[in-house]
This record gives C-alpha cells, sequence and structure tokens, in this order.
C-alpha cells in the first residue's frame, strides 16, 4: 500500500469501526476474495467498536472511582492543626509471640 493511501485510512488520527467497514481495496488479477476479506473487516470493525465501549467504560469507572477516593481522603483526613492525638494510655499494646526455638 503506498503512503498516500495508508496516510488517507488515518486521516481522523485513528482507525474506527466504519473506516473499516467502509475501506475498499484495488482489484488484481489472482487477488483474494473480496468477500473473504469484508467479512474478515466487518469482524474487526465489530471487535474496535466493542473494545472501544469497554475502554470507555472502564475510564468512566476509574473517573468515578478516583473521585470517590479523593472525596473519602477529604473527609478523613484531619485539618492542619487538628491532627489526632492518641494519650500514650490509650494507645493499643501489641505483645509479639517470643521464639523459643
Amino acid at each position: 500500500m503506498n503512503r498516500a493511501r495508508t496516510a488517507a485510512l488515518r486521516i481522523a488520527g485513528r482507525l474506527t469501526p466504519a473506516l473499516i467497514r467502509n475501506h475498499r481495496f484495488r482489484t488484481r488479477w489472482r487477488g483474494l476474495d473480496p468477500d473473504e476479506v469484508y467479512e474478515f473487516m466487518n469482524a474487526l470493525a465489530d471487535e474496535i467498536a466493542l473494545m472501544s465501549r469497554e475502554l470507555l467504560i472502564a475510564n468512566q469507572e476509574n473517573d468515578r472511582i478516583k473521585k470517590a477516593l479523593k472525596d473519602w481522603q477529604t473527609r478523613h483526613t484531619p485539618a492542619p492543626g487538628h491532627e489526632i492525638v492518641i494519650p500514650a494510655n490509650r494507645r493499643p499494646c501489641v505483645t509479639w509471640p517470643v521464639n523459643s526455638g
């Protein structure tokens, strides 16, 4: 494929399902079976469309989780000068088992 045709495929910067479905190849003597090529292109376009939707959903979920985390951190982080101080007599006592071996 020459560079001009390759560039024309990527005018929008990305391959899209519609671009894949609508692309037509030049015919040649002894070429590939056009029906098989277009069937494959349609399957590829369907897969790209599905992956694009899944990526959009994943990005939206990621944004939602980031916002929830930021909100939680804001609610649970003490303001400067208002740090939580645990008195010495209220600190948890931790004992570790002694290895007698």
